[in-house]
């Protein structure tokens, strides 16, 4: 499973906006990600969302969650 792979939550951008990943699902038309921003909670397909960058030094905020690696989209 995708979520025994990745450490949650995490942060990414979803149309210019940072969010919270605070999980993954399957569902029937794919894998959606339960995004959360003041409080509320949006539930948006990963392919619909910013895949940070790789940093090779210090993890910083923006950067793949570990385990990011594993999951190819």
């Amino acid at each position: 499973m995708i979520e025994d792979n990745l450490e949650f939550p995490f942060e990414t951008t979803v149309l210019g906006v940072a969010v919270t990943v605070q999980k993954v699902t399957q569902t029937e038309s794919g894998i959606v990600a339960d995004c959360i921003r003041d409080g509320h909670h949006q539930a948006i397909s990963v392919l619909d969302l910013t895949l940070p960058e790789a940093r090779r030094r210090k993890a910083r905020s923006g950067s793949p969650p570990t385990g990011a690696g594993r999951v190819a989209l």
